[in-house]
């Protein structure tokens, strides 16, 4: 793979044996260039699905858990059931969301917990 940033309008990826014609605005880029790792990395995959014993530990790992199960504390009925009795998470469960929403967690946030979670 060959890397190039237009001046104008863009970084490209070319593969090494393809026809695609190399512009005269184009410069070609290292491999380890900051625009080519910019644009070719990409953030890790957060998993759909964790098991109650990874969230919890990562809940500990974190230190929130003691704010977690505040929140389950306060919320309804449905949330204490899921947060007790689910065996896994899934990262759009409308529960979880909620609790998520009141300890105040973005969406980037719960990625970044179910990461965290799967690796456990």
């Amino acid at each position: 793979m060959k890397y190039y940033q237009d001046q104008f309008d863009g970084f490209y990826a070319v593969e090494n044996n393809s026809n695609v014609e190399i512009h005269s605005t184009w410069t070609e880029l290292q491999a380890d260039d900051p625009v080519v790792i910019a644009n070719t990395t990409q953030p890790p995959y957060a998993p759909q699905i964790i098991t109650a014993l990874q969230a919890r530990l990562a809940l500990n790992e974190m230190g929130i858990r003691t704010m977690v199960e505040g929140a389950v504390l306060a919320a309804s009925q449905d949330v204490k059931d899921f947060y007790e009795f689910a065996s896994e998470w899934h990262r759009d469960n409308i529960h979880l969301l909620s609790m998520a929403a009141a300890i105040g967690m973005s969406a980037v946030d719960i990625d970044n917990f179910f990461i965290l979670a799967s690796a456990k």
